[in-house]
């Protein structure tokens, strides 16, 4: 069997990590170091040996993924989800605390990002839970819970300075996207569109609800409006909802993912950050 093509990302001042690679792994010379004080490393790695790579990296909280099909210098999509991937919370389930519901509505959350429920019935369940809110909480979620997780300013920029179109597809709602939209220059963004009247939701969406087969249609509509194949196309989530748009692309990203998309991701991100991606990213193009 031939070797596996690895790249690790290592505590920059452990050199018991280094050594390791060193020691069992055939190390390229190049060793990259990185903005945020990590170094990464190239390995060729023997088949019978990944289980040994990837205990070690479990114990360690390292994070390594494979490059062997990956075409590098093509990529012109990227399509990546809001909640828990580029911003670290679940914006729903911020409102309902807000509105004194988030017990009833994280459960169904959680059900639904583990992929257990169906997530439309889901969705509808949880927007339900937030008939009569005002949408002035919105504004308190963005501007006292909302947090950009780490590196997403720089993967972004990473994006563009490569020509690689940006889209934010979630299945959230339109005020919060709209809002990272203007605030991190992403090209595109699709979501939920809320019906409010006089201020106060009213428990439905606006032209239906945009869930996971909506998420991979726009896959789709980019690629086929770009010109771009499916190996030219990244696309980042966590939960269940994000799977069908992840196999329109070569190469998937499962972000800090649950067990449904990280057994499925070509690449997981489970320890690090956006940091993490741009830097594997960066050694190889």
């Amino acid at each position: 069997m031939s070797m596996k093509k690895i790249l690790v990302e290592i505590n920059g001042s452990d050199e018991n990590q280094l050594d390791f690679f060193k020691k069992n792994f055939t190390l390229h010379p190049k060793i990259s170091k990185t903005p945020n004080k990590k170094l990464i490393c190239s390995l060729d790695v023997d088949p019978s040996r990944l289980i040994m790579l990837d205990d070690f990296c479990k114990n360690n909280l390292i994070d390594f993924v494979s490059y062997d099909e990956l075409n590098l210098d093509s990529f012109k999509l990227c399509l990546f989800d809001m909640d828990s991937t580029i911003i670290s919370i679940e914006c729903i389930d911020e409102l309902a605390d807000l509105f004194n519901k988030k017990d009833d509505v994280s459960k169904i959350t959680d059900l639904a990002m583990r992929g257990e429920i169906n997530f439309y019935q889901s969705f509808n369940q949880r927007l339900m839970l937030l008939k009569g809110l005002n949408i002035e909480l919105f504004d308190d979620v963005i501007q006292s819970r909302m947090k950009i997780n780490n590196g997403v300013e720089r993967w972004i920029n990473f994006c563009h300075n490569q020509g690689i179109k940006t889209v934010l597809v979630s299945s959230g709602f339109n005020y919060f996207t709209d809002h990272l939209k203007s605030l991190l220059n992403i090209n595109h963004s699709y979501s939920n569109h809320l019906d409010v009247k006089n201020n106060i939701l009213t428990g439905h969406v606006i032209g239906g609800v945009f869930g996971p087969i909506e998420k991979s249609g726009i896959a789709l509509k980019y690629q086929n409006e770009l010109r771009v194949a499916k190996h030219e196309t990244i696309t980042i989530g966590d939960g269940a909802n994000d799977l069908l748009m992840m196999q329109n692309s070569l190469l998937s990203v499962g972000y800090h993912a649950k067990p449904a998309v990280k057994n499925k991701a070509l690449w997981n991100i489970s320890y690090g950050d956006f940091e993490t991606l741009s830097n594997f990213m960066g050694y190889l193009i």
